[in-house]
């Protein structure tokens, strides 16, 4: 048994090189034994004298026999130049800072510590640099020490915390302030900070929301954004340093909307942690779910608070639920997972972690009410801050508020996959027969559910627990999944019941979203589907158009001649939406204009010669306009795409050329696009996007599965050691996997995230069914 009270920390910076000690104050019942990766120890003493140590792979045995005191480890440590774990590189143009990434367990790559979640101290941080070097770290500077051409830069001590949320960021940075009760500081790289004001009022507004819906006060004297040129997560939330990708944090008013709610969402999501997983944390790995399901939750809810013209939740369910949904019914894990390894910790960063979880704490939300939720959790976050907690601390706190048994309910989500289908069928003598059996796209085997069921039943509406396989309810029409807070699919036996219920439009996408399973399912026909397709033409509202029009659009990149409807459902959404104005009417229009630019070169012909007024457009059609000027244009518009990639400053910009480059009808143009990330031009992060855009077109899915075949093995060291690859190949997979056969083989080959290529292996199987 070990246990740490504190960190000591003073190291010296010369270039990507460091050198200095660690105080470690501990007490254990045998040898302590360290998480170091890649350092060089000189040497371990303790009260003045020398301890004799062994490095043992990638931990450092000290023999200390029973142990109650400090260890001071001297030692020396090297930034990575070619990964974006640990302590790292993060290049621009110009310059480049060190940054670090420590979850899951990477801070063992920055200093020798415990690193486990459960083992929380306080951190001391003294860091000495050139002189025209900035240091960021989770607290405020307390003090800095010139020393002629050098300066040591002295942090206060933080709060209790865990070492994966430790942060040290070192380079040239500019500051924007937001104005509060404490400083909210926005970091960036020069000349990008420009865009930082919309990502800190989020911020401030959120620190806001949370500090009311929690009652618990923002607990560290300051909270920096930190926006990182090179990150291999899209955000983290490091205790007062938290750190983004830059195209997750920055924007303004010429960003569009759909990226400014991305922004949003994802800050909100960080915030959350800073009570959520930052004051109180999960005593292990299995248990990430609920750091990061919660946060998804509480990110959608925070912000639907502050923008109600947004829609959060229906972004939320088309988002989060029906990603987590699609997952859940193929190859799947609990959302409680044992976790041992650090490669299974990475492979639980999904959407079952994520968004299955976030959905089920919304249904129990609904099932419990949204007080008795708010009560439950905030007496959770006071009884275990600045300490470790298990969900069931969570559960517990839930119910007793509110009374109801909810530890047991939530032993049963998390704890088993999958979710069920509710089966409504009219008796015809005022009796409605519900059944449930599992939902699953591959074969598997059914189980029963307790399933918290609203309904509305002949215009009454009801709730009840169903933990039966039937169950006979009075009535003559019933609408399951009121504004589809439950996780759970619902299939009528006659669909026109469902209609004349006036359905909302959440209620209507979870129905059109549901069918589309069915039909993946092979439990309706194309010819069923497609007539609820049609029923659905004149949807007026975003949420369930936006719905239909995905599916068309996925439909006809599986197989443009099979599902070529897609066109004429697209396009009369198109004239419809066409001359509305709120922000989420035009996202949709430039997502149909998008779509249909890919799929017909003479609508994108109409379409391109917008791009000349690219600056003056509303911002919601940019990436549209450039992707159907890549596909009217040929190679001048490639040669002028390129060209404005190179020259453009800011991700949002380079990724919206980026991918309208991959999306050019010519594979030879897609192929020249592909290579500018074999010459620096692209960055790391951004390469899984380039081979998955290039593989969801047609035209250009050849070229870009042979180019990925190529130079697996570089760009598979850029990500050693997370999931990443595997992620690509259950992406791309699928689409390329019907045409070529040698995609299988290769997909199998990937050593990281083989839960993904499974995923992506059953994919394809179904889509080989819709081909």
């Amino acid at each position: 048994m070990i246990q740490v009270s504190s960190y000591e920390i003073d190291l010296s910076f010369k270039d990507l090189d460091y050198s200095g000690k660690v105080k470690i104050s501990l007490s254990s019942d045998e040898d302590v034994v360290l998480d170091s990766v890649k350092h060089e120890i000189y040497s371990v003493t303790s009260s003045g004298n020398s301890l004799k140590f062994v490095r043992e792979g990638d931990k450092v045995r000290i023999y200390t026999g029973k142990f109650s005191g400090t260890l001071e480890v001297s030692f020396s440590g090297k930034v990575d130049e070619e990964g974006i774990q640990g302590i790292y590189k993060a290049p621009y143009p110009g310059g480049y800072m060190i940054s670090t990434q420590f979850e899951a367990n990477y801070a063992r790559r920055f200093i020798p510590c415990i690193d486990d979640p459960s083992k929380k101290a306080t951190f001391l941080i003294r860091v000495q640099v050139d002189k025209d070097k900035d240091v960021i770290s989770n607290m405020p500077i307390k003090e800095v020490v010139d020393q002629g051409n050098r300066k040591t830069v002295i942090f206060h001590e933080t709060p209790k915390m865990s070492t994966y949320l430790l942060y040290l960021g070192i380079g040239k940075f500019e500051e924007v302030k937001e104005d509060f009760r404490f400083p909210i500081l926005l970091a960036t790289v020069p000349g990008k900070s420009v865009r930082g004001k919309f990502s800190l009022d989020v911020a401030k507004k959120s620190v806001e929301f949370y500090e009311k819906y929690f009652s618990i006060p923002y607990q560290l004297p300051k909270m920096h954004l930190i926006a990182v040129p090179e990150f291999s997560a899209g955000a983290m939330e490091n205790w007062g340093a938290i750190t983004f990708r830059e195209i997750a944090l920055l924007a303004d008013d010429k960003t569009p909307f759909s990226r400014k709610r991305r922004i949003a969402v994802t800050v909100a999501h960080e915030l959350a942690h800073q009570w959520f997983g930052d004051l109180v944390t999960m005593k292990w790995w299995d248990d990430l779910w609920l750091n990061e399901s919660f946060a998804t939750f509480m990110s959608h809810k925070a912000m639907d608070a502050i923008r109600k013209d947004w829609d959060l939740i229906g972004y939320f369910l088309s988002i989060e639920t029906s990603e987590a949904m699609e997952r859940d019914s193929l190859f799947t894990h609990p959302i409680h997972v044992p976790v041992k390894t650090p490669e299974e910790i990475e492979e639980i960063f999904d959407e079952i972690s994520y968004g299955k979880g976030a959905s089920i704490l919304r249904m129990i939300e609904s099932y419990v009410g949204e007080e008795n939720f708010r009560k439950g959790v905030s007496e959770y976050l006071k009884k275990f801050s600045f300490s470790n907690a298990e969900a069931s601390d969570l559960w517990t706190s839930i119910s007793n508020v509110s009374g109801e048994d909810v530890n047991s309910i939530m032993e049963e989500w998390i704890m088993n996959e999958g979710y069920p289908v509710l089966k409504v069928k009219r008796e015809g003598d005022g009796k409605i027969r519900i059944s449930q059996e599992r939902f699953s796209l591959v074969e598997t085997k059914d189980r029963l559910y307790k399933v918290p069921v609203t309904a509305l039943v002949d215009g009454k509406e009801n709730s009840f627990l169903m933990t039966e396989k039937e169950k006979v309810i009075e009535g003559t029409k019933a609408k399951l999944n009121l504004d589809r807070a439950g996780f759970y699919r619902v299939f009528y036996d006659d669909v026109d019941s469902f209609f004349e219920t006036d359905p909302n439009p959440k209620e209507r996408w979870g129905l059109i979203n549901d069918y589309f399973a069915f039909l993946m399912k092979g439990m309706i026909g194309q010819d069923e589907y497609l007539s609820l397709v049609r029923r659905m033409e004149n949807e007026e509202n975003h949420l369930p158009a936006g719905e239909v029009a995905s599916q068309m659009f996925l439909l006809y990149t599986i197989n443009p001649e099979r599902w070529g409807i897609a066109k004429q459902v697209l396009t009369k959404y198109a004239e419809r939406w066409k001359t509305r104005e709120s922000e989420v009417d035009r996202q949709l229009y430039a997502s149909l204009v998008d779509s249909l630019s890919y799929m017909d070169e003479s609508f994108a012909s109409t379409i391109a010669p917008m791009f000349e007024k690219m600056d003056s457009m509303i911002p919601e059609m940019k990436d549209a306009v450039a992707l159907a000027y890549s596909v009217a244009g040929g190679e001048k518009a490639h040669e002028r795409l390129m060209s404005l990639y190179k020259e453009s400053n800011f991700d949002e910009e380079k990724l919206r050329y980026l991918r309208a480059m991959l999306a050019s009808h010519k594979p030879c143009l897609v192929a020249n696009a592909l290579n500018m990330a074999l010459s620096g031009e692209v960055k790391k992060q951004d390469i899984p996007f380039m081979v998955i855009w290039g593989s969801m077109f047609n035209e250009s899915r050849d070229v870009t599965w042979e180019w990925f075949k190529a130079h697996m093995e570089r760009i598979s060291r850029y990500y050693q050691g997370t999931p990443r690859m595997g992620v690509i190949m259950g992406n791309v997979l699928p689409l390329v996997g019907l045409t070529h056969e040698d995609a299988v083989k290769v997909a199998e080959n990937v050593k990281e995230g083989k839960a993904f290529v499974e995923v992506g292996k059953q994919k394809l199987q179904l889509y080989k069914k819709l081909f």
